[in-house]
């Protein structure tokens, strides 16, 4: 879609290298062009691009030579470092490094780990220093339950799974630690064109539950949201610093500020067609103001489209006049709503388990039960655990041929919200002070058989409540 649009203006002959020729083929045999746009992915010879620009000297929107410090966490957090840009603090850790004789000490306690004598204390994020390596796990402290949460790549609509059974980090390899930092839920992606040009969106993130919100034609629910003057700022520096016109990078947006945990370098965001005009205006001006060429202020118009001009810094500025072209603009209409509050976020399902009825075994079966207490909402927690480890075990027993217990296995959309429960527990490594809640209400009964004139509660919905 840019490529079109940067057709379509008339300024340049667009020449798409051939992949056989990339691959097999030196760099001498490669077209000559005057500017070119190229950037690392897997299985992209990024060492001949190289050559290729220090030979002939094209014009690039981003420096080749500087992506392959992209490549690497550590690298990363490094240059943010060096230009105050704010990121989490953070131990590199090379675990074949440690131990006897070699000058480094790892030591890994139930809540913690001290590393030559640093203590971070769970939760925190265990990341691969490789960053194509998105396989990235969270670990939970005891007083929460434990636990890992485990990210990856979107596998269809999951992107990560909670395991109650791994709490000890990984030491196949070199890993970067960092503590887990709360951002309510939500991950935010800026994308550049230039030091002032931002575009930034928030999803929910992968650490709530590991589902990922697709609309209906399967595209990840995502949300534009205007950048505060600190991290506009921070979105210059990274330009500037990493040599990257055109960057992605993770914020991560807390209440003592905003920091960035990840740089990926080349991004830009998909189907977004006032993006594409943006990134096609300013990626023109940029080629030809390299190029010498100074007639760079006349609108352009393509093809499919009438004439725009370029446009602004920034997201939130006025869109210009078009008149000209037969359309004005007359009114803007909001729906506004004041900020004082947001709702709860809720998560509701149904249940008939044996371990959840009992709490009614002391309680009125007609009265709902609430779940408030740190007392209580651990007893669940652990409750919860329990069926979610039984159902594993059954699984596995099941799947291995051995002997299967007796007891009636749960439904598999019951065992999703009983996950999904799991991640709403593991919010935070506490419950005292947080806004946190479950009611267990009961919608069904029965006479009890001991006693014709009680009831007994046979299915009941479970109600998580949290934010707000």
């Amino acid at each position: 879609a840019i490529l079109r649009r940067l057709e379509a203006c008339g300024d340049f002959e667009i020449v798409i290298f051939d992949e056989q020729m990339i691959l097999d083929q030196p760099i001498t045999e490669w077209p000559r062009v005057r500017c070119l746009i190229a950037f690392f992915s897997t299985g992209f010879p990024i060492e001949k691009a190289i050559e290729y620009v220090h030979e002939y000297k094209p014009v690039t929107l981003n420096d080749l030579s500087a992506q392959e410090l992209l490549r690497n966490r550590v690298s990363v957090y490094q240059k943010l470092q060096e230009w105050s840009i704010p990121c989490p603090d953070y131990m590199a850790v090379n675990h074949h490094e440690c131990g006897e004789g070699t000058g480094n000490t790892f030591v890994e306690e139930k809540d913690k780990i001290i590393f030559n004598g640093r203590v971070m204390k769970k939760p925190f994020v265990e990341k691969p220093l490789d960053a194509d390596d998105h396989n990235i796990h969270i670990y939970y402290p005891p007083s929460v339950g434990g636990g890992c949460k485990k990210l990856f790549r979107k596998i269809g609509d999951k992107s990560s799974a909670f395991d109650p059974d791994c709490n000890a980090v990984r030491r196949d390899q070199a890993y970067l630690y960092e503590p887990f930092v709360n951002t309510q839920g939500t991950d935010m992606k800026v994308y550049t064109v230039g030091r002032e040009y931002f575009h930034a969106e928030v999803r929910k993130a992968p650490t709530v539950d590991g589902k990922v919100n697709r609309s209906k034609d399967g595209k990840e629910i995502r949300y534009p949201v205007i950048l505060s003057e600190a991290e506009k700022v921070i979105s210059a520096l990274i330009v500037k610093a990493f040599r990257q016109t055109v960057c992605g990078f993770d914020i991560l947006r807390t209440n003592g500020g905003s920091m960035v945990c990840d740089v990926n370098g080349w991004s830009f965001v998909k189907g977004n067609q006032k993006y594409y005009d943006d990134f096609a205006e300013l990626g023109r001006k940029f080629f030809l103001s390299k190029c010498g060429r100074w007639d760079i202020q006349r609108k352009i118009t393509y093809k499919d489209q009438q004439p725009v001009r370029s446009v602004h810094h920034d997201d939130d500025e006025t869109i210009e006049d078009r008149s000209e072209f037969g359309e004005r603009l007359r009114c803007v209409i909001m729906v506004v709503r004041h900020g004082d509050r947001k709702p709860k976020e809720k998560l509701k399902f149904k249940t008939v388990h044996p371990q959840i009825l009992q709490y009614f075994d002391d309680n009125d079966p007609e009265e709902e039960i609430l779940i408030k207490s740190p007392e209580d909402m651990t007893r669940l927690l652990e409750t919860v655990k329990g069926i979610v480890a039984a159902e594993r075990t059954r699984a596995e027993l099941a799947a291995g041929g051995g002997e299967v217990p007796t007891t009636k296995p749960i439904a598999k959309e019951e065992l999703q919200y009983m996950d999904m429960l799991l991640s709403f527990f593991l919010m935070h490594d506490r419950f005292t002070g947080v806004s946190r809640k479950v009611q267990l209400k009961p919608i069904k009964w029965k006479a009890d058989a001991q006693d014709s004139e009680s009831l007994r509660v046979t299915k009941v919905q479970v109600v998580a409540k949290w934010g707000g």
